[in-house]
């Protein structure tokens, strides 16, 4: 009923005439009804944990049995696992039993993890298993969650493998290529959705997924002892996310409906200045870059944690002993001045929106 009463507000609202408009009220109510239960992030989590434990209880009590000793038993209850919870999550569309397939779906890979190591692969070999392996189920289910837990799976093991292979500096370069991927996303998200397909379907898990990669990734950058200040390709990844960031900056000017050439090439200017010293860290750059996105498309989760994880790694920057005081000192000056300047921006979007 209260989907129905929506419906109608909208449309008179909008001043549509039913007579005119053919209106599927059946599938649109259908719609709202499972975007309802797709939102409801933090319950799903929470019974996510309480199956996902008592999995691990279970599995627990096989291993103490001594059922999974061999190798080839570890592979099959894996395999079964993942298959069973991919086949189960297309046949159920409750969240008892969404639940119930997430936890099967992680005790599935933890299983087939373990039988790899057991058969003695190299790391970097059952680590791209893995990995193609989240892949292709990610093109097979539809449950919000699993495909949540199928990205991050496949996003980690990648930068894992890339890191067991040794092409530490190729890491600096994938975590922007993910920044890259996460920006086509936010700015066409329009797009995306008014077409049918893959993509689509499956966007808000996937956006959300690559949002959390992305810090996981940038928090990776400032635990690696690759990414020093003498790092070119960490220079590279920070280039990256610089140019990102006016990519960003371009889209909200146009927003702010900013024509004067003059203006635009000051406000492009004292962005320079603001971003250049964080070519020295990629991880500030990043943080920037995905609290920009999220600023444009107005998405508060990635906003906040955006914000959240610059102060992170402002703090991690502060007490880098490569440099010294002073020139940290100087900045975080610097800093503090880009922040300015995304205060007034902010402020002139608020009396934009208000006339």
């Amino acid at each position: 009923m209260k989907d129905r009463l929506n419906i109608d507000e909208l449309s008179q609202h909008l001043g549509w005439d039913e007579s005119e408009i053919d209106l599927d009220r059946n599938a649109i109510e259908t719609e709202l009804h499972e975007r309802e239960q797709a939102q409801s992030l933090p319950i799903k989590i929470l019974s996510i944990f309480g199956g996902f434990m008592a999995s691990i209880t279970f599995s627990g009590i096989l291993f103490t049995l001594g059922i999974f000793d061999n190798e080839s038993t570890l592979l099959f209850f894996g395999l079964l696992f993942l298959i069973g919870s991919v086949v189960f999550s297309r046949k159920v569309n409750t969240m008892l039993l969404d639940t119930m397939c997430v936890s099967t779906l992680l005790i599935g890979f933890i299983l087939f993890g373990i039988s790899l190591e057991q058969f003695h692969l190299a790391d970097e070999t059952y680590l791209l298993i893995i990995c193609s392996l989240a892949i292709i189920c990610i093109n097979l289910v539809r449950n919000y969650i699993m495909i949540f837990v199928l990205v991050l799976v496949s996003c980690g093991t990648l930068l894992a493998a890339i890191v067991e292979f040794g092409f530490n500096n190729l890491a600096q370069l994938y975590i922007p290529s993910i920044g890259i991927l996460l920006a086509y996303l936010y700015l066409k998200e329009g797009k995306i959705i008014s077409q049918r397909n893959f993509l689509s379907i499956r966007y808000n898990p996937i956006r959300i997924a690559l949002t959390f990669c992305l810090l996981f990734g940038l928090a990776f950058l400032t635990f690696d002892e690759h990414s020093s200040l003498h790092n070119y390709f960490s220079w590279a990844g920070s280039i990256i996310f610089i140019g990102l960031c006016f990519v960003v900056l371009h889209r909200i000017f146009e927003v702010l409906s900013i024509n004067n050439r003059k203006n635009r090439f000051l406000l492009y200017l004292l962005s320079l200045c603001c971003l250049l010293p964080c070519i020295l860290y990629p991880a500030l750059s990043g943080a920037i870059f995905l609290i920009l996105l999220s600023f444009l498309v107005n998405y508060k989760t990635g906003f906040v944690l955006g914000i959240l994880f610059l102060c992170y790694a402002v703090s991690r920057f502060y007490y880098d002993l490569d440099l010294t005081l002073l020139t940290k000192s100087i900045m975080m000056m610097v800093s503090g001045a880009f922040f300015l300047i995304l205060y007034f921006v902010s402020l002139k979007i608020s009396n934009h929106e208000k006339n």
